[in-house]
């Protein structure tokens, strides 16, 4: 080699794992540095590295000194973290500071995607590759948010039809005011209609189950969803000033989260005996949300397409489904609330 090829940084100790990377990078025309100590890492990052890997479960590494070394570099590459299923939480507060975390058996499977989409993201991955990132990426996520693999526990509380429509009403219309708020502050008009077509979409969905909580005998008319305040994901979404932010937060990931969640609510309807609520959602709030993500997907393809751009994206929408995690398990915790449906 030249000299002159893309370096990628690895911090890590495993030796096999190590010669793996190595062995991958050389055959991707990219040259291979091991950082086994901080002491390497710092030496590594002064080179300029087009790519920094962290092995955040090695017992004999600090990632907390590691991302520290990386920052007080100036951060000059993006950083790629892997960790295990069992490890997850256990790294999780290590997380936020990588550009993205993934499992080291997806790691092992995609590795030269993964080498290959950083190196040539130096300059700014093409907005449709980075897309597809990022889709893969939440995707990843959104497993831990299904029952069998987060919630586990018996059932707690009084869990009912009735009760997670009610919650229903909360999202559907917290999911409505977040996009009218946008509409104002948002100067791209591509963006504004599509903002302007997701409030008339939730706001329908509002009515629609607050007329079947009426036919199972609940007036919704007298029932405030907003008593107890906006939640902490609304509140998140409402501080999102840029709109790359708030399409990969909001339209993107926020509706991909919905598709998932009101398939799991479909399912306990379903198992409940109540076809006319599994109807609902199967035949019509779940096809807009879809239609919502899909909006979200080509807003990106077309206003993702800087390396700024596609880290505030990649940021956002890491917040959105990390703020979902953890409401989905305060819920479990005080109310045994599963199976809830999305917005």
């Amino acid at each position: 080699m030249s000299g002159s090829e893309p370096v990628i940084v690895a911090h890590v100790t495993d030796l096999l794992f190590s010669s793996r990377i190595a062995e991958t990078a050389r055959r991707l025309g990219y040259r291979f540095q091991a950082a086994r100590s901080l002491a390497d890492l710092r030496q590594a990052l002064a080179g300029q590295p087009a790519l920094v890997m962290l092995d955040l479960t090695a017992s004999g590494l600090d990632g907390d000194a590691a991302l520290r070394e990386i920052a007080a570099a100036g951060r000059p590459a993006p950083v790629l973290g892997w960790t295990t299923h069992v490890l997850w939480k256990e790294t999780k507060p290590l997380h936020a500071r990588c550009d993205r975390v993934v499992t080291r058996e997806t790691l092992t499977d995609e590795l030269p995607e993964l080498l290959r989409g950083y190196v040539e993201g130096r300059s700014g991955m093409d907005a449709e590759a980075f897309v597809r990132d990022l889709d893969e990426r939440n995707h990843e996520l959104l497993r831990r948010l299904t029952p069998d693999s987060t919630l586990k526990p018996e059932v707690e509380g009084d869990l009912t039809v009735v009760n997670l429509l009610k919650v229903a009403l909360k999202n559907e219309i917290e999911a409505t005011e977040s996009a009218a708020r946008w509409i104002a502050t948002t100067p791209e008009i591509d963006v504004k209609l599509a903002l302007a077509r997701q409030v008339g979409d939730e706001a329908k969905h509002y009515r629609l189950v607050a007329d079947r909580l009426r036919e199972l005998g609940f007036d919704a008319r007298e029932f405030n969803p907003l008593a107890k305040g906006y939640g902490p994901l609304f509140q998140y979404l409402d501080s999102l000033r840029t709109t790359v932010e708030r399409v990969a937060a909001g339209q993107f990931t926020r509706e991909a989260i919905a598709i998932v969640k009101n398939r799991q609510f479909i399912e306990f309807c379903e198992a409940a005996g109540d076809e006319a609520t599994a109807r609902l959602y199967r035949d019509v709030i779940e096809p807009d949300e879809r239609h919502h993500h899909e909006l979200g997907r080509r807003l990106l393809l077309r206003y993702a397409t800087t390396p700024e751009a596609q880290a505030a994206a990649r940021s956002a929408a890491t917040r959105t489904l990390e703020l979902a995690e953890e409401l989905q398990g305060a819920a479990l915790r005080a109310g045994g609330i599963h199976h809830a449906p999305g917005c």
